[in-house]
This record gives structure tokens, C-alpha cells and sequence, in this order.
């Protein structure tokens, strides 16, 4: 147990010794200064590791709520700033919803196209890009197959 965590540097901490030897029957070891934990021998376990991906596509379905809250901010900072004549609070604002997206890496080159036939091309403003990323999303979040 730990008294008084919060409370340093005002209060000294004090530790209290609560349980010893649990560490084998919840899978540990302790070893050369390391904590060992034997988890990832249960992802062998079917059911466990069907359950991981269940949880993993929950969270993916759910992010889209976490993203789009993330670009509402992004937009309410970029309007105050606005609001404010502050242009540099405006440009980190822009380009927080740029990384956001991703649209700050390097777009992927392909020489050839589908089966070695012409590239199609396509020509999009960052606007219809973000729109389509958040379209994608939505669809895999309500389980629709991508358009």
C-alpha cells in the first residue's frame, strides 16, 4: 500500500508491505531486476485471442466518435484564432487536422496501374479527401463494406 502518493514532496510517501508471493499464481516472475508476465501465452487460447479481435473491432468502430471530436476541436481552436487574429494559432490548428489525417505523409507512388494497365487518377481537394477518410470510417464503424 502507498500513503500519501499524491501528496509529495509536501508529505513523505509511505509504502506498506499489503501482499508477498502472488507473483506465481497470477503468472509472473520477477528475474534479473525484470517482471515477467506469461499473457501472451494466452493468446494460444482460441476463445481469448477471438475475443481480443471482437474488442479490437469494437475500438475501431468507436474511434470514429474520438476522431470526429478531434476535428470539432481542431475547427473551434482554428475559429478562435481566427476570431483573435492570431495566424499562427490558426496555421497549428490547420495542421493539427492535417496529421489528424494523415495528409502530412508522402502519398504512396504507383507507376503502373491495375494489372499493368493506365493509373486512374482522380482529382480531389484535401476537403473531399477528409470527407471520403471519414465516410470509410462511418462505413466500417456501421459494418457497411466500403463504396
Amino acid at each position: 500500500m502507498v500513503e500519501n502518493a499524491f501528496s509529495y514532496p509536501d508529505k513523505a510517501v509511505k509504502w506498506t508491505l499489503f501482499a508477498e508471493y502472488l507473483h506465481e499464481p497470477l503468472g509472473l516472475a520477477w528475474k534479473d531486476g525484470w517482471l515477467y508476465v506469461e499473457a501472451c501465452q494466452l493468446l494460444d487460447n482460441p476463445k481469448i485471442a477471438l475475443r481480443l479481435k471482437n474488442l479490437r473491432e469494437q475500438a475501431e468502430r468507436l474511434s470514429i466518435f474520438n476522431l470526429s471530436a478531434a476535428m470539432d476541436e481542431f475547427e473551434q481552436a482554428r475559429k478562435l484564432a481566427l476570431s483573435v487574429e492570431n495566424p499562427a494559432a490558426m496555421v497549428a490548428a490547420t495542421t493539427g487536422k492535417v496529421k489528424l489525417f494523415g495528409l502530412d505523409k508522402p502519398a504512396r507512388v504507383e507507376h503502373a496501374g491495375k494489372d499493368g494497365g493506365p493509373i486512374q487518377t482522380q482529382d480531389m481537394t484535401a476537403a473531399d479527401v477528409i470527407a471520403a477518410r471519414l465516410a470509410a470510417i462511418k462505413s466500417r464503424a456501421s459494418g457497411e463494406p466500403d463504396a
